[in-house]
């Protein structure tokens, strides 16, 4: 799988602001970097719904914050795909991730409370792997983590935040989405334009990757076993 580094120095490549064999610059990639961590972002299936996971009324009572119309995540049950857990951490848990999660199925992950150091957060990929390993402890205090699940891998993918090494979440037959989006936005600052050629290939590639992980018929629509009719304005006890 490519890497964010390897998809900035074609992007560079691509409208020949850099010769062939000539690596970026740190200024550059810097510059580069977030640009592409945020096409990355925009490219992934937004949540669709949050769980509060924690001791709602404590965080109340601590906090003076009011949670209304939010939906608690009971025992013995995988969390939906789709969706922002709000993490109000006031003890160690475990959480089960969905055992059949669609192409493109993502899950975000907000320490609110800036606990996870205290109360670390163990994911378990309920028969998928996540990052290469059958469980994934987050435990870096305000740090929000989003996963995306790979279904030609069986695996969920980590995609925010990441780093120059990391590999983009996708497969790599939309590499050259990636790199031309990002080229329509270096350009400008170097004077220089996409070819109609390489934007006819863009759309297309998009065209492809929204109608796989973003479109309403994409296989990533939200877990229809959830039962919404579970919310509450309940502030009783912990959710997990």
């Amino acid at each position: 799988m490519s890497t964010l580094s390897d998809i900035i120095t074609r992007s560079f490549r691509e409208s020949q602001i850099l010769d062939i064999n000539r690596p970026p610059s740190d200024a550059q990639i810097a510059e580069a970097l977030p640009i592409l961590n945020g096409i990355i972002s925009r490219h992934i299936r937004p949540a669709v719904q949050t769980i509060w996971l924690g001791n709602v009324a404590a965080v109340r009572e601590q906090r003076g914050i009011t949670l209304k119309n939010f939906t608690p995540f009971m025992d013995n049950r995988a969390v939906p795909q789709n969706c922002y857990v709000n993490l109000l951490s006031d003890a160690a848990r475990t959480l089960l991730l969905p055992p059949s999660p669609g192409d493109g199925a993502r899950l975000t992950f907000i320490d609110v409370l800036g606990s996870l150091a205290s109360f670390p957060l163990t994911l378990n990929g309920n028969g998928n792997n996540i990052l290469g390993n059958s469980v994934l402890v987050l435990s870096t205090s305000l740090e929000n983590t989003s996963i995306m699940f790979r279904r030609d891998l069986a695996e969920w993918i980590r995609v925010s935040p990441l780093t120059q090494l990391q590999s983009i979440p996708f497969p790599d037959e939309f590499d050259d989405m990636f790199v031309i989006e990002l080229a329509m936005r270096l350009n400008p600052r170097y004077g220089k334009e996409i070819s109609p050629i390489t934007s006819e290939i863009y759309q297309s590639i998009r065209s492809r990757h929204t109608g796989r992980y973003l479109s309403e018929n994409s296989s990533a629509d939200p877990d229809i076993l959830w039962d919404s009719s579970l919310a509450t304005n309940s502030d009783t006890g912990a959710y997990y």
